[in-house]
């Protein structure tokens, strides 16, 4: 770039040069000598002394000696500004010069096992469950990965682990591949749109059953689960040695295609494919049968999907159980015993999940109690609750539910509540009002402590605004908890009152994480205007009471474009350090 030439000549440019250099050279003795500008290890400097020596030796300097030096110092300054912004300009073109050969030795020096982590992160994300033909698409292979570099190819063809995920619906090769580089695979079962591509003869291709680690069998109805079954029940003689997670799901769903073509595309129009069985939880006796036959010793993780098993399972130190039960068919009453059955089958459970979303209850009369129906809890090592209710989910049902749940060796409850939108804001309190009542009904009764271990809870209600007295009823009902973790809505009633604090509530608090989203509405529901929850939520009770000396954090996940900046200021001032804020 040109310079401009100061006061029309180029040796004044040069002056201005010298002159920045001798103050520079100045300053580096000064430095030697020991004394800093901030004055930290020596005496601080008076930077007049650098600039303008000659005006502070003299004890009355002349006007016009004063006017040049000042005149001076500007030039310097300007000097120093157009230096300044050829070196922004410079370091900007180096930078663009050689971005991406320094991102890519950064990314060379990531050591190996690094690298293997990530490229499993990217796999597993890969992952879509509804996939009609791959789990894992073809363009997310680990064949792409390996495709980029010879190092990339090293590491994707020695880590086993990416290569887990098998799909029947794979080509043979990309089988073949699998099966060489991963003796353990992750076998997914998938709805297939008709007969013809249920891919059942596929499983002559993949690993045998006993090296299998994970098998998530997703069918339409028990006509599609028929065909796998009527595969695998010659091959499996043998425990599943090696499976240690297993998930069935069953959608409930009607058969694409009408019976006749079916049969008739399957050139046997005499043998009854599709239609033979019922859209049920339940299997055919014959079916349950053999998933009862199966053998699986180190299984811990459990899911099961619309399927109810009403025979044993083998599967006694299983640790994880999940069960969700959505949209089911009116003939599919529930049995609490049932539910107590397969917990006796599993007598290791820690962790449960458990969700709802069904109007269909349990065949038990109301009046009933465990003791006078023969039920007792269940679960007697369970310390981790994870409970999900969707739209209308019947306050019996959870009622009738808790039952089998000891909640006093609760040390982790986790509530997920969905009204689905279908309700206005009056309804969908009363609705909140319902489902925390059926929770909390040992509490409302009088039970001791029922929740007294609860020192974890989290509560995701983002399309639900609750109520006051809710709100009340859940944390005076959690006596120790220590961790509270809270999604809601802008329009939530969350309302923390000294009369709660009093009750019992919060006395353990040390960390409360709230994460706040826009109302999601419906077509025919407006969305609900005012002031953020968060300005009105009542948290000077909290920090103002005689236990806030042991509270240590207060974070704010914000996803609400219009949040006022008066409220995060406040917040600011009632928690001062111990708030962390973030905008999402």
């Amino acid at each position: 770039m040109g310079w401009k030439k100061l006061g029309g000549e180029g040796r004044e440019f040069c002056r201005s040069l010298e002159y920045l250099l001798e103050t520079v050279q100045a300053l580096k003795e000064i430095v030697r000598m020991g004394r800093m500008l901030d004055g930290k290890g020596g005496l601080k400097m008076d930077l007049k002394e650098v600039w303008c020596p000659e005006l502070l030796r003299s004890p009355t300097p002349a006007s016009e000696d004063t006017k040049a030096t000042l005149r001076q110092m500007k030039d310097a300054k300007k000097t120093l500004a157009q230096l300044t912004k050829s070196l922004d300009v410079t370091i900007q073109a180096v930078t663009d010069a050689t971005i991406k050969d320094c991102q890519a030795d950064g990314f060379a020096l990531l050591p190996d096992d690094i690298l293997a982590h990530i490229f499993e992160m990217y796999i597993d994300e890969c992952i879509i469950p509804d996939y009609d033909e791959f789990y894992i698409p073809p363009h997310n292979s680990p064949l792409i990965l390996s495709s980029v570099c010879r190092r990339f190819r090293e590491i994707v063809h020695h880590v086993p682990n990416l290569w887990r995920h098998i799909s029947l619906a794979y080509p043979k090769e990309l089988l073949r591949l699998h099966r060489e580089r991963c003796a353990n695979p992750s076998v997914h079962i998938l709805p297939a749109r008709d007969i013809l591509h249920t891919h059942a003869d596929m499983i002559d291709k993949i690993h045998p059953y006993t090296q299998w680690r994970e098998l998530q069998f997703d069918f339409l109805n028990e006509d599609h689960a028929h065909r796998y079954f009527e595969r695998l029940q010659p091959l499996v003689m043998e425990p599943f040695h090696s499976l240690e997670y297993l998930s069935i799901s069953n959608d409930l769903r009607e058969d694409p295609e009408d019976e006749d073509s079916e049969r008739e595309a399957c050139g046997n129009p005499d043998r009854e494919y599709w239609g033979e069985y019922g859209v049920s939880i339940y299997l055919d006796e014959k079916h349950m049968s053999f998933v009862s036959s199966w053998q699986m010793p180190k299984l811990t993780h459990l899911e099961l999907r619309n399927f109810m098993p009403h025979m044993p399972l083998q599967c006694g130190n299983v640790t994880r159980l999940s069960i969700r039960l959505s949209d089911l068919c009116e003939d599919d009453r529930l049995e609490l015993s049932e539910f107590q059955d397969l917990f006796g089958w599993m007598p290791k459970i820690e962790s449960l999940l458990i969700h709802f979303d069904t109007e269909v209850t349990f065949n038990t009369d109301l009046e009933d109690t465990p003791q006078t129906s023969g039920l007792t809890a269940a679960l007697p090592r369970l310390t981790h609750l994870d409970l999900g209710i969707e739209v209308d989910t019947p306050d019996d049902t959870i009622i009738r539910f808790m039952t089998l749940v000891d909640t006093r060796k609760l040390t982790r409850l986790a509530l997920k509540l969905r009204s689905g939108n279908s309700h206005s804001e009056g309804q969908g309190e009363a609705v909140f009002e319902m489902w925390v009542d059926a929770l909390f009904l040992k509490a409302s009764a009088g039970d001791s402590a029922p929740f007294a271990c609860v020192e974890e809870f989290t509560l995701d209600a983002v399309d639900l605004p609750g109520s006051p007295p809710s709100f009340e009823h859940i944390f005076t009902s959690l006596p120790n908890v220590r961790h509270v973790s809270l999604k809601i809505p802008r329009n939530s009633k969350l309302w923390i009152a000294e009369q709660w604090i009093a009750g019992g509530a919060f006395q353990h608090l040390r960390s409360l994480h709230i994460e706040v989203f826009m109302v999601k509405t419906s077509l025919y529901h407006k969305s609900p205007v005012g002031c953020h929850p968060l300005l009105y939520s009542g948290f000077e009770a909290l920090c103002f009471s005689r236990y806030c000396d042991e509270f240590e954090e207060m974070k704010v996940r914000n996803r609400v474009p219009c949040f006022s900046a008066e409220e995060k200021a406040r917040l600011q001032f009632l928690f001062k350090d111990k708030l962390h804020w973030i905008d999402c």
